[in-house]
């Protein structure tokens, strides 16, 4: 009511200052204009007796600031521990990841890391950075807009190349540089990345070690759009190409992270070719590579150095109601290789997945075959049969099962069935399932998870399942050598908020063995979050394991007919602790600046509209000398928003969206006998970071004027 009350009344005034503003004007008409009277700003208050407002109550939260470019901070500072049977380790690093949106530049981000301490069992290294770069959508006249990357970053890919169902062509890290200018209107984008390909140091990042590989790639991508612009494809059509090279790189050392493969040198074209509707698409993808293996290079090799390899695949879909139909079809040569990395391949074949999802009940089947293109190279075939079905008897239960066939170098099959059960304390699943190879049953599990409904701020789950797994050794005669191994599985998560600052969350894992051929193991961890204050917090967790030592039998001769082909072993027990503890700042503020005018959108920046109003005495478009300035009339903006000029005839529209608007003056705020000619309405051409001026003048002759 308050609110409803406040919106009303302010509509009103703003009505009445309307209406006065126009009637000054006119009673100004035989004199000098003069600015309107400053109005006192309109001040809300509160009604005696009435409740409090919603966004006034204090529940004792900092209110969000809203003022201001969006922007974010994160700096975090983590050690971590660990020990076991390889010896013990530790790192310590600090990271800063820092955000900002501009109304008329796009966006930045910086995601940088530095490294202060690694000791590990063979060695200690001391202090390394490293730090990534990101300017992102900043709009440019004709409805461009520039993205660029400095640092670590991904050598980039066209958005049509990544939609894949089948395969993906994975991107390289690299350190170096990335750029990409796109239109939307016309559909049409263009990149360019490069850099030496390489890892982080560590999960913490702290610094990025070269393999000496470098590798630029140049994309293109054409995509139709259903816009009023002209584009170079037809609606629903994308295609989109990506050229790369690469230098290669020898097998090298790489501290603390041993020893490292060479790259294979090399040029390929990625193309891929679209078609999208909303209840169906199709995509066609063509990759042909010439590379050098890395290996016969370093060893003089000639001839057999050179390789060229084309893969090609295909995909499609299509949606009628609740049914989906996919399909695929692939053949990739052996040794094929994309930006210096080997992708594999020596694979063809298809698939065709069949689902309906409704309301009650969801079904999905697939069949899949694949073989190798070229059988002397090891490669193997392997067809699949599979379906799975869930369907919700009402409210309270739910059933399903999966049942998968595979036929490859053995005949396996999987097998399992669940109940699902909502009930007021608890959420309960019961499964049972079951493998087999070679027709004899290899694995068989029955569990139960249930997730236990408590107040908020409070979360408990527990597991217990019974695993049976036969021995993979076998006999003279080709028989299992050993029998089952038992174990039982029980585990538990539960957690609480123990104040507002302070949560901690407790999580425990056994598996206890029923028979000898099962080790037992333990892992514990837990982990607490406490907010120091406003930003800040400080984490920690801590982790231990612990597995008992097996003994059982395995061939010592891969050839089965030989007598006493089988040795007793002892499978070691070790343990390990793990432990990590980090302080975080996190900040966020702001909000997105929004153009004004037709075409307006987030992110998409703004120019600035500038003009004057005049009394064109003499008629000739032009501002002269003596000719008087209109003050307090209203222009339009593409007939929506308004804004009144000053005492000198001068009006500003900031930040309006780029792109074609119309500039207009309401005629009625006119001093009489003054109107704006037929030919009013200026037609302006608005361009980022830009300041359009105008000059609009008004005539005597009213009849010339716009009609109302």
């Amino acid at each position: 009511m308050a609110r409803r009350f406040r919106a009303r009344l302010v509509g009103a005034i703003g009505t009445a200052l309307a209406h006065a503003w126009v009637h000054a004007a006119v009673d100004a008409a035989e004199g000098p204009t003069h600015p309107a009277p400053a109005t006192p700003e309109y001040v809300d208050k509160l009604m005696q007796g009435a409740p409090l407002l919603p966004e006034l109550a204090d529940d004792g939260t900092a209110a969000a600031d809203s003022t201001g470019a969006p922007r974010a901070l994160r700096i975090e500072t983590r050690a971590q521990s660990s020990s076991g049977t390889v010896g013990h380790e530790s790192s310590a690093w600090i990271s800063l990841r820092g955000a900002l949106d501009t109304a008329n530049y796009g966006s930045f981000s910086l995601d940088a890391s530095a490294r202060l301490r690694d000791q590990t069992a063979q060695q200690a290294r001391g202090a390394a950075s490293s730090f990534s770069l990101f300017q992102t959508a900043m709009p440019f006249e004709g409805g461009w807009a520039a993205s660029n990357g400095l640092g670590v970053v991904q050598t980039l890919s066209p958005r049509v190349v990544g939609q894949q169902a089948s395969f993906f062509v994975p991107t390289r890290l690299v350190q170096g540089a990335s750029t990409q200018w796109r239109n939307e209107a016309s559909g049409l984008s263009l990149q360019l990345s490069g850099g030496e390909t390489g890892s982080f140091s560590s999960i913490g990042q702290g610094s990025f070690y070269g393999l000496g590989d470098r590798v630029v790639a140049f994309g293109l991508e054409l995509q139709g759009t259903r816009s009023a612009s002209p584009s170079l494809l037809p609606a629903g059509w994308s295609y989109g190409a990506v050229a790369a090279t690469a230098t290669g790189a020898t097998g090298r050392d790489l501290p603390g992270l041993g020893s490292r493969s060479g790259e294979p040198a090399g040029s390929g074209l990625l193309q891929s070719l679209r078609w999208e509707t909303p209840g169906a698409f199709a995509q066609g993808n063509l990759i042909a590579s010439r590379n050098e293996d890395p290996v016969a290079t370093s060893s003089a090799v000639s001839g057999a150095a050179q390789s060229s390899r084309v893969g090609a695949w295909f995909d499609g879909a299509w949606q009628s109601g609740d049914v989906t139909q996919r399909w695929g079809l692939h053949h990739l040569a052996p040794n094929l290789a994309w930006q210096g990395s080997a992708l594999g391949g020596n694979s063809q074949g298809g698939y065709f997945r069949w689902s309906q999802v409704g309301l009650r009940t969801q079904i999905d089947a697939q069949l899949s075959s694949t073989q190798a293109v070229d059988a002397a190279t090891g490669g193997a075939g392997l067809r699949q049969a599979g379906v799975s079905v869930r369907r919700y008897v009402d409210q309270q239960w739910g059933l399903g099962g999966v049942v998968q066939l595979s036929n490859g170098t053995a005949s396996t099959s999987q097998a399992s069935a669940y109940a699902e059960l909502h009930r007021p304390a608890a959420d309960v699943r019961l499964q049972a399932g079951l493998e087999t190879s070679g027709g004899r049953v290899v694995v068989r599990r029955v569990s139960s998870d249930q997730a236990w409904v408590l107040p908020v701020g409070q979360r408990l789950s527990t597991s217990q399942a019974f695993n049976s797994t036969r021995a993979a050794s076998q006999d003279s005669g080709g028989q299992s050598a050993g029998a089952y191994g038992n174990s039982l599985e029980l585990a538990v998560t539960a957690g609480g908020d123990l104040s507002e600052r302070l949560s901690l969350d407790l999580n425990a894992r056994a598996s206890l063995p029923v028979s000898s051929q099962v080790a037992r193991v333990y892992n514990v961890g837990a982990s607490g979050l406490w907010r120091l204050g406003q930003g800040w917090s400080l984490s920690a967790a801590l982790g231990v394991s612990r597995s008992s030592g097996v003994a059982g039998t395995a061939p010592a001769s891969p050839i089965p007919t030989l007598p006493g082909s089988f040795t007793s072993y002892v499978d070691p027990g070790n343990s390990a602790r793990n432990a990590w503890i980090a302080l975080r700042y996190d900040f966020q503020a702001g909000s997105a600046a929004v153009p004004i005018g037709a075409g307006a959108r987030i992110g998409g920046g703004g120019g600035n509209i500038e003009g004057l109003v005049f009394l064109d005495d003499n008629g000739n478009g032009r501002l002269d000398a003596l000719e008087a300035r209109a003050a307090n009339v209203s222009v339009l903006l593409d007939g929506r928003y308004t804004t009144r000029t000053d005492a000198q005839g001068r009006f500003e529209f900031q930040f309006v969206a780029p792109g074609p608007h119309r500039v207009t003056v309401a005629s009625d705020t006119l001093p009489l006998p003054w109107a704006m000619p037929r030919t009013g309405e200026q037609r302006v051409e608005v361009a980022p970071r830009e300041t359009t001026r105008l000059e609009l003048g008004a005539t005597r002759d009213r009849a010339g004027g716009t009609e109302e």
